[in-house]
């Protein structure tokens, strides 16, 4: 059991804290409840889950997970819907079985920005339910077929992608690939 560490006088974790926490734990239930309680607009989210996407596709989670350090490097861009909108940044990663599926999967512990009314609109859909889940974004230049291991269908596995950014979105192409918390002690507007 980890000992959570607050802010005396607000209830508050402060990110530092928090990515501490993150990063010492495997338990999502004690990462949702640190979530929780982050004094920024932060959020756990499975950015990517080894199975089968709407496309028929698979990003192998040893394939993401390669590639995490380097968007970390890159300042872990979130985007609105795959767009050029940055709102918000991945601060650490772990890779983990996913509680539904028990395939493996990419946790992604990110913040929304809170600079102007587009970084407002997309913490307040996290919040509200509305904006579900995240999407890897980037590119891939080799694939194979293969199965997929949680629905055993024939599926077109991305061998060769690289994840350049995660998408903050609505409906997420991986099923799963859904938010886990956000701090429901953050402030809402800037």
């Amino acid at each position: 059991m980890n000992i959570i560490f607050t802010n005396k006088g607000t209830g508050t974790i402060p990110t530092e804290e928090l990515i501490q926490i993150f990063e010492e734990t495997d338990s999502i239930e004690e990462i949702k409840s640190a979530v929780e309680n982050g004094e920024e607009r932060v959020f756990a989210t499975w950015a990517s889950v080894d199975m089968k996407d709407q496309a028929g596709e698979l990003i192998p989670q040893e394939r993401i997970i390669e590639q995490q350090e380097m968007l970390l490097e890159r300042n872990g861009p979130i985007s609105e819907d795959h767009t050029n909108r940055i709102i918000g940044q991945t601060l650490a990663y772990k890779l983990l079985e996913h509680p539904e599926t028990k395939t493996l999967g990419t946790l992604h512990l990110s913040k929304i920005f809170n600079h102007n009314k587009l970084d407002d609109k997309v913490w307040g859909e996290i919040q509200s339910g509305e904006r579900k889940g995240s999407s890897v974004g980037g590119f891939n230049t080799r694939f194979s077929l293969g199965k997929d291991q949680y629905s055993g269908e024939d599926v077109k596995v991305l061998d060769d992608f690289t994840h350049l950014e995660t998408a903050s979105v609505k409906d997420p192409c991986v099923p799963f690939a859904l938010n886990e918390a956000y701090s429901v002690v953050a402030k809402s507007n800037i």
